[in-house]
Parts: C-alpha cells; sequence; structure tokens
C-alpha cells in the first residue's frame, strides 16, 4: 500500500469517527421520548453515517467495516420508514456497532485493514439481522462472511450522435406522512439523459461535513490547476512528472471524496480525469489540447463546487460535451468539438420575464424548439459556446446538468427554482450551506502565534515601564505605549480566540457514559446539557474530559437513586443529571447537578475518621466534609465495582482541575442531590495580576482572585489563642498569612498596621496575605518554573517584568487551603 492510500485510509477514519462522535447521542436519543422533527433528524442524520460510512469502507476495501454497516443501514432504513419507532433493544445493538466500528477504525489506523474483526461482526450481523425481522414479513437476507472486495466501478458515458433535449420529470419518492411532516426528507427524483436518477432525499449531508467538502475541493482544485498550467509549459519534460504526479493526488482524493457523499456526477467526471492523469503518469497523453481539456475539467468542477456553497444544488455546465471528451482521450479517439448551437428564434409573447432558466445542450444536439403554447411560457434563450479547447479563464461551456437540489423545495419540470423563503420563515436546520473563509492551520502555528504574542506582551511592559523613564514627563510618550497596550491587548484576543474550541463535543461523549452506567446499574436516568456551544481553550477540553467521565460516573451510580427509592420519596421515576457549561467573568463554569439522594455526610465523615483525615471529636463544617471525597483512596462505597469503590476516580479529577489551576465547589443536599462547580480560568497563557512586593521580591496575584486591598487600623487586629493574627473587615474575622514568613523573606514593615493586606478568596474562604506594597495592575504571560527547581509550593508560575526581572505567580487557592 502507498502513501498515497495510506492517507486516503487515515483521513476517512479521522472522519468517522467525528461522525460517530456526533451521531452516537442522536442514536441514543431513538430509545427515547423526542419531538417528532427531531427524531426524524436524528434518524436520518445516523442513516446518512451507516451510508458514508459503508460507501467509504467499500471505496477502501474495508469489507468487515462495509458488511456490518451495510446491515446496520438496512435496520435504520425501517426507521426511516417508520421514525417513531422505539425500541430499545435494537438501540442497544446499534450503539454496540459503533463501538465495534470505533475498534475495527482503531485497527485500521495501525494495520491500513480490518481483518481480525470477523467473528465480532458476524454475531453483531446476526444481532442487527434479528432486529431487522421485527420490522418485516420476510426473514432479513443473511450477509455474507467473506464479502468479496467490490473492483471500482467504471463509469462510461457513450457518445452518442443524436441526443435530445434532457427531459425533467417530477418524480416524488413515496414516504410515510411521519416523513413527509418534515421537509428535510421530501425525495424528487430528477431523470435526465445525461446522468443517473438520484433520490435527493439520499443527499441530506449536516453542514459540517458538506462545508469540510467544499473547502478541500477549492484547495484540490487549486493544486491541480497550478500543476496542470505547469505541465502545459514543461510538455514532456521529465520535470512535468512531479507536478502530473500532485494533480493525479488531488483528484484522486476529490474523486473519493465525492463518492463518500453520493456526488456521483462528480466523481464520475474526476474518474475519467484520473484515467487521463494515470496515462500522463507513464509519459502519455501529455498535449497541449489534452492539458486544455484537463483545465476546462477544473473551470467545470470548481463552478459546481461554487454552485454547492451558494445555492445548495450541483450544476456543472458542459457536464455531458466534457464527458465526451474525456471518454474520447481515454479510448484514444480524436477530441470531439462541442459545436455552436443555434437557437429558435423567440417570440414577444414567448420571452422571459427575468432570467431564463438554462437548458442541458450536449454535442450534436438539435436547438430545442418550445412546443406551441397558449399561454406565455419561457423559453430558452440563444445560447452560446465557446471555441474548442479554450484557455481556462474565458471558458464558458454551454451544457448545464440538470441541477441536483439539496434543498426542501420541489421545482417542477420546466419552471424556475422557487425563491428563498422570506425572513423568519422556519427552515429545516442546515437547509443552506454557505461558503466560509476559513482555512486549516496547523495547532502548531498557532501555539507558537501564542507564545508570541506573550513575548509581545513582556515587550510592551518592558517598554512602557522601563526604569529609565521614571520621573520623566513624556506626554506623547504616554499616549503612545496607551495606544501599544490596547492594540497588545487585541491581539491576545484574537490570538485566543484561535485556541477556543466548542465544549460539545466532550459534553455529548457524556451521552453514551450515562447510557450505559444507568443500564449496569439498573437506573433510569436522563442526562441534560446546557450551553455546550461554549467555547474554551483547547487545554481545557483535553484536560477537562477524564474529570467528568469520573463524576457523571459517580452521580449515575452512588448519587441517583434506584427507582424504588425514587417512587418512595415521590420523586420521577427518572433521575437527572445536567451538565452545563458557562462563563463567569475570567472563568469557564462546568456545574454538575444530579436530584439524587446527596452525600451522605455521617458516612463520608466515618470514613475519614477510620482513615485518620479528620480528628475523632471533630465536627467540621459541610464543605470540609464534602472535601474530604477528593482525598487519595477515599471512598464509601461498601464494595468495589465497575465504575467505583477504589477511590481513584476523584483524586484523578482533583489533580486535573489542578492541573487548570482551576478548584472544585461542591454542595449537597440530603434527598434533593449534589452540585459540582469545575471553576477553571479562561485562558492559561496571559493574565490580568497585581504586582506586590515584599522586601525586595516582586509577586503576581492573579486579579480574579482578589476581593480588595486595605490598610488596617490597630482596633480591627485580634489574635487567637492558638497565635492566629486575625484582622475584622465588616463583620467578617479574616486570618491573616505574612508572605515574608511563608517565604523567608525580609520585610520593610513587620507590624499590620504599616503594611498593606490583600484580601484574596476562594469560594467562601478568605484570608489576607500582609505584603509592603502594592506596586500596580498589569498584564503577565504564565510561564512555567523551571524543572530543576522542583516542586515549589504555593506556586502557579513565572513572568518577566518591564524591567527585565523575574516575579513569581502565587498560587491564591493553595495558599487559602494551607491556612
Amino acid at each position: 500500500m502507498d502513501a498515497e492510500q495510506q492517507e486516503m485510509i487515515l483521513d476517512f477514519i479521522a472522519e468517522s469517527q467525528d461522525m460517530l462522535d456526533t451521531v452516537e447521542p442522536m442514536l441514543i436519543g431513538l430509545g427515547e421520548e423526542q419531538e417528532d422533527e427531531e427524531r426524524v433528524d436524528s434518524v436520518n442524520t445516523t442513516f446518512r453515517l451507516f451510508h458514508t460510512l459503508k460507501g467509504g469502507a467499500g471505496f477502501l476495501n474495508l469489507d468487515t467495516i462495509k458488511v456490518v454497516t451495510h446491515t446496520a443501514e438496512t435496520l435504520l432504513q425501517h426507521y426511516r420508514k417508520n421514525p417513531s419507532i422505539q425500541d430499545a433493544e435494537c438501540v442497544d445493538t446499534l450503539t454496540r456497532t459503533t463501538d465495534l466500528i470505533r475498534q475495527m477504525l482503531e485497527a485500521v489506523e495501525t494495520r491500513f485493514e480490518d481483518t481480525g474483526f470477523e467473528a465480532e461482526a458476524e454475531g453483531l450481523i446476526k444481532e442487527l439481522e434479528n432486529n431487522i425481522d421485527k420490522f418485516t414479513d420476510n426473514p432479513s437476507p443473511v450477509a455474507p462472511k467473506s464479502p468479496e472486495p467490490e473492483s471500482e466501478p467504471v463509469m462510461e458515458t457513450p457518445v452518442e450522435t443524436e441526443i435530445s433535449p434532457p427531459v425533467l420529470e417530477e418524480t416524488p419518492t413515496e414516504q410515510p406522512e411521519e416523513w413527509n411532516a418534515s421537509p428535510e426528507v421530501e425525495a424528487t427524483e430528477v431523470v435526465s439523459a445525461d446522468t443517473e436518477t438520484f433520490d435527493i432525499a439520499e443527499l441530506l449531508l449536516t453542514p459540517e461535513m458538506m462545508k469540510s467538502y467544499i473547502q478541500e475541493a477549492e484547495e484540490q482544485l487549486e493544486g491541480t490547476e497550478g500543476a496542470m498550467l505547469v505541465v502545459g509549459q514543461l510538455g514532456s519534460d521529465p520535470d512535468s512528472a512531479e507536478y502530473i504526479e500532485t494533480a493525479f493526488r488531488n483528484i484522486h482524493t476529490l474523486k473519493g471524496n465525492s463518492g463518500f457523499l453520493g456526488l456521483s456526477q462528480i466523481e464520475q467526471m474526476s474518474h475519467k480525469t484520473e484515467s487521463i492523469l494515470a496515462e500522463m503518469k507513464e509519459g502519455k497523453l501529455i498535449q497541449e489540447d489534452v492539458v486544455q481539456v484537463m483545465l476546462r475539467v477544473i473551470d467545470t468542477l470548481r463552478h459546481g463546487i461554487k454552485t454547492l456553497a451558494e445555492k445548495q444544488q450541483l450544476e456543472l455546465p458542459g457536464y455531458d460535451g466534457i464527458l465526451q471528451q474525456l471518454t474520447a482521450i481515454v479510448e484514444g479517439k480524436p477530441i470531439p468539438e462541442i459545436r455552436p448551437v443555434e437557437a429558435a428564434p423567440v417570440s414577444a409573447e414567448q420571452a422571459p420575464a427575468g432570467n431564463p432558466e438554462p437548458v442541458a445542450v450536449t454535442a450534436s444536439t438539435p436547438a430545442p424548439t418550445p412546443p406551441p403554447v397558449e399561454t406565455p411560457t419561457p423559453t430558452p434563450p440563444p445560447v452560446e459556446t465557446p471555441t474548442p479547447t479554450p484557455p481556462p479563464e474565458k471558458a464558458k461551456p454551454v451544457e448545464v446538468a440538470p441541477a441536483i437540489s439539496l434543498s426542501d423545495q420541489e421545482t417542477p419540470a420546466g419552471s424556475k427554482p422557487q425563491k428563498p423563503a422570506e425572513e423568519g420563515t422556519k427552515k429545516p436546520a442546515g437547509a443552506r450551506i454557505l461558503k466560509q473563509p476559513d482555512i486549516r492551520v496547523s495547532i502548531n502555528k498557532v501555539d507558537q502565534l501564542i507564545n508570541l504574542v506573550g513575548e509581545l506582551v513582556i515587550s510592551e511592559a518592558m517598554v512602557a515601564h522601563n526604569p529609565d523613564l521614571e520621573g520623566l514627563n513624556l506626554e506623547r510618550f504616554v499616549k503612545a505605549t496607551r495606544q501599544l497596550n490596547k492594540n497588545v491587548r487585541d491581539l491576545q484576543e484574537v490570538a485566543m480566540s484561535m485556541r477556543m474550541l466548542p465544549i460539545s463535543g466532550t459534553f455529548r461523549k457524556m451521552i453514551r457514559v450515562v447510557h450505559d452506567v444507568s443500564k449496569k446499574v439498573s437506573k433510569d436516568v436522563k442526562l441534560e446539557l446546557v450551553g455546550e456551544e461554549t467555547e474554551v481553550d483547547r487545554t481545557v477540553v483535553e484536560q477537562i474530559a477524564d474529570p467528568l467521565l469520573h463524576i457523571i460516573r459517580n452521580a449515575v451510580d452512588h448519587g441517583i437513586d434506584t427507582p424504588a427509592e425514587r417512587m418512595a420519596a415521590n420523586k420521577p421515576k427518572t433521575g437527572q443529571i445536567i451538565l452545563e457549561a458557562k462563563h463567569s467573568g475570567n472563568e469557564i463554569w462546568i456545574i454538575i447537578s444530579d436530584d439524587g439522594r446527596g452525600l451522605n455526610r455521617e458516612k463520608i465523615l466515618e470514613r475519614a475518621i477510620d482513615k485518620g483525615l479528620v480528628e475523632p471529636d471533630a465536627d467540621p463544617p459541610d464543605g470540609e466534609i464534602w472535601k474530604l471525597i477528593f482525598a487519595p483512596g477515599f471512598s464509601t462505597a461498601e464494595q468495589v465495582t465497575d465504575f467505583s469503590g477504589r477511590g481513584v476516580g476523584m483524586d484523578v479529577v482533583r489533580k486535573n482541575i489542578e492541573k487548570l489551576h482551576g478548584r472544585i465547589d461542591v454542595t449537597s443536599t440530603t434527598g434533593s442531590g449534589s452540585t459540582f462547580i469545575l471553576r477553571i480560568p479562561l485562558t492559561l497563557a496571559i493574565v490580568d495580576g497585581m504586582l506586590i512586593r515584599v522586601g525586595n521580591a516582586i509577586y503576581v496575584i492573579p486579579i480574579i482572585g482578589i476581593r480588595e486591598s486595605l490598610q488596617p487600623k490597630s482596633g480591627s487586629i485580634t489574635t487567637t489563642t492558638d497565635g492566629v493574627e486575625m484582622i475584622q473587615i465588616r463583620d467578617e474575622l479574616i486570618p491573616v498569612v505574612r508572605l515574608h514568613t511563608l517565604h523567608q523573606l525580609e520585610p520593610d514593615a513587620t507590624d499590620l498596621t504599616e503594611g498593606i493586606v490583600i484580601v484574596v478568596e476562594d469560594a467562601d474562604q478568605r484570608i489576607c496575605l500582609f505584603v509592603d506594597e502594592v506596586v500596580g495592575e498589569r498584564q503577565v504571560v504564565v510561564k512555567g518554573l523551571p524543572k530543576y527547581f522542583g516542586e515549589l509550593p504555593h506556586l502557579a508560575g513565572c513572568t518577566i517584568l518591564g524591567d527585565g526581572d523575574i516575579s513569581l505567580i502565587l498560587d491564591v487557592v493553595s495558599i487559602i487551603h494551607a491556612s
């Protein structure tokens, strides 16, 4: 297998895994109560996934995946006929089908083949067939155990001497009433003389799939065009081989992607073009007229991609004529010319108002003559054709193939497409696909940009706060630095936004977790997602998956009561878990709440005393009790299960959140449920901080943790019997932490009334940090501490100040907990 085939397989795997992540929650939803429109959309999207997987696997000779997906697709076809079906056994079988497909994709990623899963596939296929038999009177056919690889179909279009104008017929496909209720699934078959019959319902695609396809197709055509222009200049020169190879690769990929999506016309044209490029790779057919035809193919495909993006319909001008030329080149025949076509004169009565509809005309096609009519009927105007083999910049092909509409409107033969719905009219999801000016950028380049922006922030601070400028009255300089600071902050926000990703992917994976765990523990649990469109830093997305997994599992296993307990407590039989994401200030909050039995204070305290975490006679507040569940090895489970009991999960939660410099708040009410709030800084690279001085050392305290700063008076200071200094601020006594004592520094002041105290907080806990001076507010870049320093307590990193000195960033949360 060559590198090109391996690259195609890897692309197929990546796209398939993304589709599985998207569809799996919809699949689970088929076993639950849903609105009719939502259910139809879920069924159609799920069916499309397996249909696309089947086509891609067949194209890449992944036969086991192909047979499994084909059987699953057959089962889903019954759901399409009757979307109201609710069958838990079917849903369970289909979810296990996605699991097996994931396993096979992982194997293909390393071995580039899906062998070794035949036994599992055969058993799963039998289960799928048993489910199929529920919905049909005739038993489903047994899928072949060892399917023979299908050879790639070779699509030929014979050149006819007389081709009549294409006839468009409106043939609605019969569908159940429930199906026709949704405009997304209306089907119209377009029949013409120069293309196959298309079922528009079969071509329903998600906006993400089409957007990705359109972007890649544009890049592939751009690369092919550049390569063919060079080939046209070099001719048979050996140096042209590299450019021919580039064009071949691009067209080969375009053909495969088009086949995946069911765009047969593009696939057919690309297949012919690929055959010609294969000949050119062997040193044949490198002729000027062949190159001109190839450039015309590129123009036609580019036009089709453009109409697909803007109009949701595929229009390939000159499809028949170009296909005839490509076929002639492949068969070694003279390239036919596209002769000018004269149109019948149009009478004044027959002149159309506005722009007329294009008519498909091919080589040797007589001009269409409109039939006699009693009322004015729009007819085609005279059509101009280009001269043979024109340069690509001026190519204006005349043949227009029937449009493959991806919209929800039916277009009767001979009529114009209906106008778009008025603004405010409800449209089906994904009904319009707009071309977006997006580009794909390597994440390494984005990280490099973030680092450079961080260095720019440091440089701006060095200029604006240069110690050599102290005491100078530089009004213009101050204005310039303010403008520079504004521009740097704007640049930082844009750069940071490039790292932001919606958290929906991570959230939706939890739907499967709840489904599987609830079945194993015999509970009925529903997961509700709120704010899944919230965008967070890429690092947060990567680090938050494990904590969510453990908290959700515990919520189902421990938190939610059994159905009997819920009925006895007058609760709904179905337990509910809400997973929510939202922005709060400079933090992202991820909230997991359930309506279960709540945390058992007595049981947690008893286990903590047994482990020596709490003194036997202690009576800590609820907040302290709840934090004990994050201790390593701590668990209140009586026995170890598949999901809990070892005391590892919540420890993982705590460690991962600490890596993100976040914190966890827990609240719980007996009998009503528990709530976990994961509070994570919105960005981890650049923070707003307050510079404070202790002796000769400068520290940074993140502003997000500061409540206020003040100079205490002697009357507000008190000392407890344990020797703890406290300051009364309003009606609250807050303990004091002397930073110079913590880090063994020589301060300017030791009397609390001569220094400054900064009140910092974490959730409902507060302390006063005693410092010598507040220097000012700065935007600082967080740098990691060198590893040779080892583990330094109470520090979150370091930064570089404007004068080039290094300042340590305090970890307020750890200081509060240590105090």
